[in-house]
């Protein structure tokens, strides 16, 4: 080819069910904590037999070998869900937890077989990531004009959490945790940064400026996890986009570290509860920085080596600690044991893997730009749920767990004339 690949050959036409189906999906990831339970259920249920309607409509549909593979991994892990349901000491509750996840598992299923529709699926993303960034920055600079016009359209359940956490001083914008709007903004900032990476700062003020003010979004949350795992994120894909390109893998991630660690400082001086994450780092000095996770992961390790094979069930460790395990490994040992863990896991690494060999044929075959930017939006949001996922619920949350899945079934819907 000369150096030079021919540009990446996508279908035109983007369908409009699976549109349909994003934009519902968006609605459950990014509002459903406002709606009752019985309709988020419902947005799924709806969401799911859309995407069977689809395929069964679809003529002469062929699928690649990659696809049918992962559709196999995570075929598997729902079956070690629903089969270990039932036989947990909490059978009604595990069932439920298995159930829910797995029609979660089955669309993202669905949407792997789909194709065209990130351009627009996106859109729905980044608007409804920035519509919280907003909130949250107007909630610290206009606090007036937020308790007096907005909170009390917002329901009673969820205004009283915002009005508990603001007196913290910490935003958790319209939503009723500050780690649950802190993963709705990062969203925002994967979309933006994965356009910024392989752009100039000259001819993208605008983009810059966006992005700056969802990064202050995500400051003011005090989320620690949240901005230590975007940062470490920022860095990895920088450093792959230098190295795919081979311009400087070192020199391009320290000086992506530093950029980033002058923005923020920058940040903190102009708004001071910016500062909010290192002033808790700070609080904790001598202390336990886990916030008491460290005893969480004792609790379900000592349950995996009890059960190492199949675990106690889905939602056990819940329903044992009245919380979360906070790392999303641990959980999958405990209460999936080595079965479960082993296939959530390759699905985590098959499709990362896919991603960067994606990411690394287009970039050498100087492939469209655009395409680009959505499979580093894919590996942003991969990367980010493997970190997140050391600390964080990224498993018990549906609207973290279908946000992933719609972000890795990028590479496989993208259709290109070379194999990558």
């Amino acid at each position: 080819m000369n150096g030079i690949a021919q540009e990446s050959r996508i279908e035109t036409k983007e369908p409009k069910l699976i549109i349909l189906v994003l934009f519902i999906l968006s609605i459950y990831s990014f509002f459903g904590y406002m709606l009752p339970k019985n309709m988020s259920y419902g947005l799924l249920a709806v969401s799911a037999i859309i995407m069977i309607y689809s395929l069964i409509m679809k003529k002469n549909s062929k699928f690649s070998t990659k696809q049918l593979m992962l559709a196999s991994i995570i075929i598997l892990f729902i079956a070690n869900q629903l089969l270990l349901a039932p036989y947990s000491m909490f059978a009604e509750s595990s069932i439920k937890t298995a159930i829910n996840r797995s029609v979660i598992l089955i669309i993202g299923v669905f949407i792997l077989f789909q194709g065209n529709w990130y351009k627009t699926g996106t859109k729905f993303l980044f608007i409804f990531s920035c519509t919280h960034a907003i909130f949250t920055v107007a909630s610290y600079l206009l606090p007036s004009f937020f308790n007096g016009v907005i909170l009390p359209i917002i329901p009673r359940e969820v205004s009283v959490e915002i009005v508990w956490f603001m007196a913290r001083d910490v935003y958790p914008g319209i939503t009723n945790q500050i780690g649950r709007n802190a993963f709705y903004i990062t969203i925002g900032i994967s979309i933006l940064y994965s356009q910024l990476v392989m752009c100039d700062w000259k001819s993208n003020k605008f983009k810059y400026a966006i992005f700056l003010l969802l990064l202050l979004a995500l400051l003011l949350t005090g989320k620690r996890g949240h901005l230590l795992a975007n940062l470490m994120t920022m860095i990895f894909v920088s450093a792959i986009y230098a190295k795919y390109r081979n311009k400087g893998f070192f020199r391009k991630t320290i000086k992506i570290f530093f950029a980033l660690a002058f923005v923020i400082f920058g940040l903190a001086l102009i708004f001071p509860e910016a500062a909010a994450p290192f002033m808790r780092f700070i609080a904790r000095q001598g202390g336990d920085q886990t916030s008491g996770r460290l005893v969480l992961f004792s609790y379900a390790f000592d349950l995996f080596k009890q059960k190492p094979i199949l675990g106690w069930g889905p939602g056990v460790f819940s329903n044992l600690f009245e919380m979360g395990n906070h790392n999303v490994y641990l959980q999958l040992l405990s209460e999936n044991g080595l079965v479960g863990f082993t296939l959530f896991v390759s699905m985590l690494l098959f499709n990362l893997s896919t991603t960067l060999r994606k990411l690394k044929f287009n970039i050498k075959n100087n492939y469209s730009l655009q395409n680009n930017t959505y499979l580093f939006f894919s590996l942003y949001v991969q990367v980010f749920y493997l970190i997140y996922g050391m600390t964080g619920n990224p498993l018990n949350d549906g609207f973290i767990l279908i946000i992933y899945l719609i972000a890795a079934s990028i590479p496989y819907t993208m259709k290109t004339k070379e194999k990558a």
